[in-house]
């Protein structure tokens, strides 16, 4: 009998997407790949984007719905060795917090090899109760800052892409990055990951994306179309360089009061868009070559 818990509520998945505007779409194909009652899991998900599009933030939410020893997330900036990756996730497979004892850290078992990893976590999730058979024995590990996964053991990424296969486990692996997969070092004949992309906020998304935007109005600026208007300005002036939205963000907080000034002081109407862009566009300019040198050095 399918466990409702394993599968993603219609109420739940209307509710991610007004939580996150814009997103609609990378929602659904979470949802066509991991919140089907009945199917197996795909092996693995790459899940990319530049930063800031929400990548880790959407597919944890997404998987909130599910009981927590369901599915464990790791961060490879925190856990920068094969080690420490393996014994995290397996902690939260196993729903425990590691202890410290005598200057020891004691977790549910010590992995040092990719072997021992894919040994204990088979005998975890056999020891739990779960079978392939059934839809409720699904299990997720999220695996972000996925790129740095290059840098450790060469045989740790095609071994986490056939996880399920080597745990004979209804196991996916999802892989976050914000680098693209043709720059990942895989052996040949690895296996390919079902890619989700998460789109960059353009202006067709930001129609939605400005409601994450309208709460970062000042508290002393009651005009919430002035405001929004100026966002639009900003977006046009640096969609080229600026692909972030949290740096659009900061930039909105940076040039709004410059923007406002005249208004405030009362020698331009709210209305004379025009004039009030042209007395900021000093700011502006000096705004947009600090992206554009930044973006030739990353370049370079």
């Amino acid at each position: 009998m399918a466990d409702s818990t394993s599968t993603v509520p219609d109420d739940w998945l209307t509710t991610l997407e007004e939580r996150f505007p814009g997103r609609q779409r990378e929602l659904g194909q979470l949802h066509n790949l991991l919140g089907k009652p009945g199917s197996p899991l795909p092996p693995a998900i790459f899940v990319s984007g530049h930063s800031a599009t929400g990548k880790t933030t959407v597919v944890r939410a997404f998987l909130e719905h599910l009981p927590r020893r369901r599915w464990a997330y790791v961060n490879c900036v925190d856990r920068f060795a094969p080690r420490l990756l393996f014994e995290d996730a397996l902690n939260q497979f196993a729903g425990m917090r590691p202890t410290f004892r005598n200057g020891v850290c004691r977790n549910y078992a010590r992995c040092d090899t990719e072997a021992d990893f894919v040994l204990k976590l088979r005998e975890l999730l056999e020891g739990a109760g779960h079978c392939l058979a059934f839809d409720d024995d699904r299990h997720i590990l999220v695996v972000d800052r996925a790129e740095r996964l290059r840098d450790m053991s060469a045989s740790l990424l095609p071994s986490l892409l056939r996880l399920g296969e080597l745990t004979e486990r209804n196991i996916c692996v999802v892989l976050i990055s914000s680098v693209i997969w043709e720059k990942f070092r895989t052996r040949t004949g690895s296996l390919e990951p079902i890619k989700v992309r998460f789109r960059d906020y353009n202006k067709h998304i930001l129609a939605n994306v400005l409601q994450i935007i309208a709460k970062d109005r000042p508290v002393g600026e009651p005009d919430a179309s002035f405001f929004l208007t100026f966002v639009d300005t900003v977006y046009e002036v640096f969609q080229k360089n600026c692909k972030d939205l949290n740096e659009l963000r900061h930039l909105v907080a940076m040039l709004f009061p410059v923007y406002a000034k005249p208004v405030h002081e009362g020698y331009v109407k709210r209305t004379e868009t025009s004039k009030l862009f042209k007395l900021a566009q000093p700011h502006f300019a000096t705004a947009s070559d600090k992206l554009y040198l930044r973006d030739i050095s990353s370049a370079e």
